[in-house]
């Protein structure tokens, strides 16, 4: 009796875990745009939901959105809605993989692979196209993720684009 016991509040306290480690992720997002023509920099406010195995998303409004799910990496912009396809989803593909090592405490770099470079230099990532890409059809030119190794979480994500142009999102959990 006392062996069944104690199974079942081994059975029971487990369960409880893994139902924590399930929960999504989420924290607030403050979206900077930076465009070199403009004076003025957009700001936007929004959440971020990390669920695990590739699925991220961040929420502005119903008509402004960035989901990773899987293999599909949508833009959500107004009326109009992107996938990411070729090189894109190749770079894309990076960024997730390397968000899931962070929630889960893996190696930044690690599992990325050979057709994009992945470097890290102290809690900075960044991801890079490799030789092979057509650089002139990409949505960014780099991402650069700044990480807390001892939280497992980033504290900021920024998209370079052509010229000096770049869309920084700073994270709060």
């Amino acid at each position: 009796m006392k062996k069944t016991i104690c199974l079942l509040l081994i059975l029971a306290i487990t369960g409880v875990a893994n139902a924590f480690a399930a929960a999504p992720i989420t924290g607030k997002v403050t979206r900077t745009t930076h465009r070199s023509a403009v004076k003025k920099d957009a700001v936007d406010y929004g959440s971020l939901t990390y669920k695990g195995a590739g699925e991220v998303a961040m929420f502005f409004s119903d008509k402004d959105q960035l989901i990773m799910q899987g293999t599909t990496y949508t833009v959500i912009s107004g009326k109009r809605r992107s996938v990411a396809k070729g090189d894109n989803a190749l770079l894309f593909g990076a960024l997730q993989r390397v968000i899931d090592n962070v929630f889960t405490g893996a190696k930044p770099t690690a599992g990325v692979g050979a057709e994009v470079n992945v470097t890290q230099s102290g809690n900075t990532v960044t991801i890079t196209p490799g030789a092979k890409m057509g650089k002139k059809r990409l949505l960014v030119s780099s991402f650069e993720i700044t990480i807390d190794p001892v939280k497992h979480r980033i504290s900021q994500l920024r998209f370079n684009q052509k010229g000096n142009n770049f869309t920084l999102y700073r994270i709060a959990y």
